[in-house]
Order: structure tokens, then C-alpha cells, then sequence
């Protein structure tokens, strides 16, 4: 089994941190991006993962987004809940430390401001949060 991994570099190559999540129920579509000194990633979970901060429990695949700090302490993670299928494609951070992840799936996702899409329909989408991950 492959496990998910993240690790931090320093200007020079060498490790900063490195982090491996005990779950190989990570689904390789992962995004990542960098912004200042906190380290974002989506990704999808098909079983509960722990990043650091409480446990993703998925009930079926489900998106987490999750920041890491500049220690490699997780900071905050999200999930969207009850999509049949989900994948996360991208991971991006604006000026202002809003937090961008675009995917696709099918069936309803809820991020937590309602439902989107109906029983089986297939959607691609955009989920933002503001830099403290609501």
C-alpha cells in the first residue's frame, strides 16, 4: 500500500517536515499549493484519515482540503459531504488568503452552504474559504 505523504524544503533541498497520514484510502488526486507559510491540499478520502486536526469521516468518497502550517501542524481541514463520485483537480490561494478548490463528481456535495447538484448529476465546481477554512 501506498501512503500519502507531504514534505516541506528548505531553500537548500533538505527537509523542513515531512507528514504521512496513516490512511492508503487517499485517492491520488490530490491538488496542492503554497502561500506564504501555510501549505494547502484537496484530495479525496474513501475511509477516515486523520490529518492532525480531528478525522475526515467520509461516509463514501469525500473532498477534504486541509492547511498545514509552517510547522507541518495542520491549521484546519474541510470535507464535503455525500457526493457519489468526487475528485478534486485544483487547489489555489488568492491576495487575500481565500482558499479556491475546483473539482468534479456527481450526485449532491454539500460544503456547508447547501447542497449542490441533484441524485446523479455531474457537476464540476468551485468551493472557496476564507484563510481560516469557513
Amino acid at each position: 500500500a501506498t501512503l500519502p505523504w507531504i514534505v516541506a524544503l528548505n531553500p537548500d533541498g533538505r527537509a523542513v517536515w515531512t507528514r504521512v497520514f496513516g490512511s492508503k484510502n487517499i485517492h491520488p488526486e490530490s491538488a496542492l499549493a503554497r502561500s506564504g507559510d501555510a501549505v494547502y491540499f484537496a484530495g479525496v478520502a474513501s475511509s477516515e484519515v486523520d490529518f492532525g486536526a480531528g478525522p475526515v469521516q467520509p461516509s463514501g468518497p469525500t473532498l477534504f482540503v486541509a492547511r498545514m502550517g509552517r510547522d507541518g501542524k495542520p491549521a484546519w481541514v474541510r470535507q464535503g459531504n455525500n457526493a457519489l463520485t468526487v475528485k478534486a483537480q485544483a487547489v489555489a490561494v488568492g491576495p487575500q488568503g481565500h482558499v479556491f478548490v475546483s473539482g468534479a463528481g456527481s450526485g449532491p456535495i454539500d460544503f456547508g452552504g447547501g447542497p449542490l447538484g441533484g441524485a446523479i448529476t455531474e457537476l464540476a465546481f468551485v468551493a472557496a474559504f476564507d484563510g481560516s477554512g469557513a
